[in-house]
């Protein structure tokens, strides 16, 4: 009986440690999944906000480009419309410059 108890106290102990080892492999794995899962849940809800004001925005800048230019003749409409936009592109792309 005491070869039996000899035997199964060493595989008991490596059983017992490989079994910590994948708890806190485990543990490790929840951990970072965690992190990466708020990392992306952070970029999802900054790019959701991003969308929504550029929306905003680009409504903001059709209802003020239809003010400035509605007086006007056709010929005179559209480059109305076409210098206002650019314009806008022109300040759109300067401020994702300093974004970045």
């Amino acid at each position: 009986m005491s070869d039996i108890t000899s035997f199964s106290s060493p595989l008991l102990s490596r059983f017992s440690t490989a079994i910590l080892g994948v708890a806190i492999l485990l543990l490790v794995l929840g951990w970072l999944g965690d992190l990466v899962s708020k990392q992306w849940v952070a970029v999802h809800n900054s790019n959701a906000a991003y969308q929504k004001n550029a929306e905003a925005d680009r409504d903001k800048s059709a209802d003020e480009i239809a003010e400035r230019c509605k007086d006007l003749p056709s010929i005179r409409f559209r480059e109305c419309v076409r210098s206002n936009l650019e314009a806008h592109y022109k300040d759109q792309a300067t401020n994702q410059d300093l974004q970045a």
